[in-house]
């Protein structure tokens, strides 16, 4: 959900969804900047409690849409007289690899006999179901990818020294990974950039993109996905980001369409807007002019009659 709060009116939107097999959830955590755990249990028979682990989605507005979700059984609500896991309620990260789950006091009368389990505080190594790569959240960064026709275009930064080339890695179920191509890095770059010349065969493919230093060691970024279905015929990208100046604005498009551009800041104020007629094909524009913006995260939305697009951008 996302609220924007105004003086006496607050409208939240609802921004993803998951079906939960009527488990209700009962508390989260975010275990690192792509994982999160959900936890809650099941009311119909046989009572259960149960855990999601979610990973490698692109941001929270689409963790259950673009993230990989594991489901786990932790075990039966009451299982004896005065046994079981309890009705969970409470789950709190206590490392990178462990959690602590609470119970409530659970007490019911089936069929004569009483079942009753006392408020527990339990430990879970959950690393058994932990994604098996290593995500560099802090070195590369502003990593998307774009459909863009047939092809999809994969961008990223990296500012650190050390490495050799970076291998780009798609899979069509977001477990098995195989190479599409390299990158390298010219003198002084930092934004790399790789188009997937392969069609794509499903409505959603999973990128993510393995670093290989010098010393021949190598570890993984996040994982991102891309959903072909809705912008196959309508896409708009932006760059440099970050932005000083001036940005290049590319839309592609299926057909001849009138498009407002604006530029909005973190606030959802528009900052500028345009105009465009897009002609069927690839159309180019420029914003220039815009040191006068502070540096912060601004946003580009390209809207049709039919379509509206967002792109995240920042002022350097």
């Amino acid at each position: 959900m996302n609220a924007t709060p105004t003086q006496d009116v607050q409208v939240a939107l609802r921004k993803d969804s998951m079906n939960t097999d009527s488990v209700v959830i009962t508390s989260a955590a975010r275990v690192n900047y792509e994982t999160s755990v959900l936890l809650g249990y099941q009311v119909k028979a046989p009572p259960s409690g149960f855990m999601w682990v979610i990973s490698g989605y692109n941001d929270m507005d689409s963790i259950f849409t673009s993230g990989n979700k594991r489901k786990v059984n932790l075990g039966a609500i009451v299982d004896g007289p005065t046994s079981g896991i309890g009705q969970v309620e409470g789950i709190a990260l206590a490392d990178a690899e462990r959690v602590f789950i609470s119970s409530e006091y659970f007490s019911r009368t089936f069929a004569g006999f009483t079942f009753t389990v006392p408020q527990s505080l339990y430990g879970l190594d959950i690393s058994p179901w932990m994604p098996s790569y290593i995500a560099l959240t802090n070195d590369i960064t502003d990593l998307s990818a774009l459909p863009v026709r047939d092809k999809i275009v994969i961008q990223w930064q990296y500012n650190e020294p050390g490495f050799d080339h970076f291998d780009v890695e798609s899979s069509r179920d977001g477990k098995q990974f195989s190479t599409v191509g390299t990158a390298t890095s010219e003198a002084g770059a930092h934004e790399f950039r790789f188009t997937d010349p392969a069609p794509l065969l499903s409505d959603r493919v999973f990128y993510r993109i393995k670093i290989i230093m010098d010393d021949g060691s190598s570890a993984y970024s996040r994982i991102i996905s891309v959903n072909d279905h809705q912008q196959k015929h309508f896409s708009l990208s932006a760059s440099p980001s970050p932005f000083q100046q001036e940005l290049q604005l590319s839309i592609h498009s299926d057909k001849d369409r009138q498009v407002e551009l604006n530029l909005l800041d973190l606030y959802g104020r528009k900052l500028l807007t345009r105009k465009w007629n897009c002609a069927s094909g690839d159309n180019q524009y420029e914003w220039q002019n815009l040191s006068s913006l502070r540096k912060s995260v601004y946003y580009i939305t390209a809207q049709s009659e039919d379509d509206l697009l967002v792109r995240k951008i920042m002022r350097d």
